[in-house]
């Protein structure tokens, strides 16, 4: 007999974004990619809430500048912070796109993310990891 597995749920960002996850396909294809499909998430994440994955937590924080409706997941417990394109080593995510912001990433970095202690390793969407304490005392754009 097979065993029949429950579908996996799709969690997505803040629905702020919703419009991005919608435009998917026609983004791709500015790559040459056209096989992919628009995101269509079961639900999404809302600021505040915890998110349960085989017994480790992560926080939902809201943090938007790259994006408006852009997340971060913290996990208090691990010292890590989960951060996406929104902080880099030494720089910050991208705002120049017609929906970034530049002031409300900085504010959101300093509200969200400076607020962890220094010894919080963050991973960002691409590039090495870095530590709050790191980012805190170097990085030019948080100064």
């Amino acid at each position: 007999m097979r065993r029949q597995h429950a579908p996996l749920s799709m969690i997505g960002p803040d629905r702020r974004d919703e419009f991005l996850l919608k435009s998917v396909a026609v983004q791709a294809q500015a790559f040459g990619l056209f096989d992919l499909q628009d995101a269509c998430p079961d639900r999404y994440v809302e600021d505040g809430e915890t998110l349960d994955f085989s017994g480790v937590r992560f926080e939902v924080a809201h943090c938007p500048g790259h994006t408006p409706g852009h997340v971060v997941y913290v996990c208090r417990e691990d010292k890590l912070a989960i951060v996406g394109d929104t902080l880099f080593r030494g720089v910050v995510g991208r705002t120049d796109f017609p929906y970034g912001d530049h002031e409300s990433l900085i504010a959101g970095i300093k509200r969200t993310l400076l607020s962890l202690p220094d010894d919080f390793v963050v991973l960002p969407g691409h590039g090495l990891p870095t530590t709050i304490g790191e980012e805190r005392q170097n990085n030019p754009f948080l100064n």
